[in-house]
């Protein structure tokens, strides 16, 4: 993996019921066989390499694991994008959408990700602060 993400930063222990949420990634072609492995063959790779970063790690305390896998993550921007990026806003009053394709000169991270949900919040959601499902 390259890279170890704790979470609990930005979804509050309180959201995932006293649980820390921590994400993994290794980037690869989508080409790549490693693609294809089985979910327990990547555990076979990440449990030891985490375990040598984290000796008093017990993989009793984890509760649920995931191997989640995208052939594609990020668009790939054209030349003039910049103007042609959609908004969250759309024709319906109450519907908003966001995704990577408003990612313009940045990279697809959770700072990025959690800049984005700030600024619309910040903006055009400002009106759904408070709202419950």
């Amino acid at each position: 993996f390259t890279g170890v993400i704790g979470m609990s930063n930005a979804v509050p222990l309180e959201e995932t019921a006293g649980h820390y949420l921590t994400y993994f990634p290794t980037y690869l072609l989508s080409s790549d066989p490693r693609m294809n492995r089985s979910e327990n063959q990547v555990l076979g790779e990440f449990w030891p390499a985490f375990e040598r970063m984290f000796p008093d790690f017990d993989r009793a305390d984890v509760v649920d694991v995931s191997v989640n896998r995208a052939p594609v993550v990020q668009p790939l921007q054209v030349i003039g994008y910049s103007k042609r990026v959609p908004t969250v806003e759309t024709r319906h009053p109450s519907l908003f959408v966001m995704n990577t394709s408003q990612f313009v000169g940045g990279t697809l991270n959770n700072n990025e990700v959690v800049g984005a949900v700030n600024s619309f919040f910040d903006g055009p959601g400002s009106s759904l602060i408070g709202v419950k499902e």
